[in-house]
């Protein structure tokens, strides 16, 4: 008898949404700011529901969880991170203790065009015994937020790291075992200049990122 059940829980994805507005000059947390629109955080989990209905957001403060919870459906979950001020890994380990899902993928609130086929072909890499799988630049640039990655076997160096005090995502990474590095060069058949990979980090990303809205809604 198929398992059902098993086939829908393979895929989870966690959207992480913990960043501030800070470096973008505004007062509220950077995933809420608008784009054409809708919010930043809005952007990504549409493309992301695209490739698994298994979705959770994992954002910085309690108190932020109001304004959120207006523009996200209800059968979203949205998390807090369970331990504060240490970057993307907080996000992850919450998010991946709650999950049910094998392979869980991971990306940041800010990259507004995230492309859902690339996203889809992570996934369809990620088969046992693969610990992650990760797109990388020509010059070993990785990206470790736009990725898929087993949830067991993530968890065990999330914690480890956290708590010797070691918060980089790529340590992250040097520490699983099996690793699917998959060259950006590959993904180009999706999205030629893989805009998947924009994030918005400052007030110049932000007015780019307008510009390129603007341009492909126009075409």
């Amino acid at each position: 008898m198929i398992n059902f059940q098993g086939l829908l829980s393979r895929k989870g994805a966690i959207i992480l949404a913990g960043g501030s507005g800070v470096r973008l000059k505004r007062r509220i947390p950077k995933p809420l700011i608008k784009l054409y629109g809708k919010t930043l955080v809005e952007h990504v989990l549409e493309k992301v529901l695209k490739v698994s209905e298994n979705v959770v957001i994992v954002i910085g403060k309690e108190e932020d969880k109001r304004i959120f919870r207006k523009i996200i459906p209800d059968r979203i979950p949205i998390l807090v991170d369970e331990i504060r001020n240490i970057g993307p890994l907080a996000g992850m380990l919450t998010g991946m203790r709650k999950i049910e899902a094998n392979y869980v993928l991971t990306v940041s609130s800010d990259t507004p065009f995230i492309n859902p086929k690339i996203l889809g072909y992570l996934f369809k890499k990620a088969k046992n015994p693969i610990d992650a799988v990760i797109p990388i630049w020509p010059n070993r640039f990785k990206e470790p937020l736009q990725a898929v990655y087993k949830k067991d076997s993530v968890i065990r160096v999330l914690e480890e790291n956290i708590k010797s005090g070691d918060f980089s995502v790529l340590s992250l990474v040097r520490k699983l075992k099996n690793v699917l590095y998959i060259p950006v060069e590959e993904l180009k058949i999706f999205d030629p200049k893989l805009t998947t990979f924009f994030n918005v980090n400052t007030a110049r990303d932000l007015l780019l990122a307008r510009k390129l809205i603007s341009y492909t809604h126009s075409g």
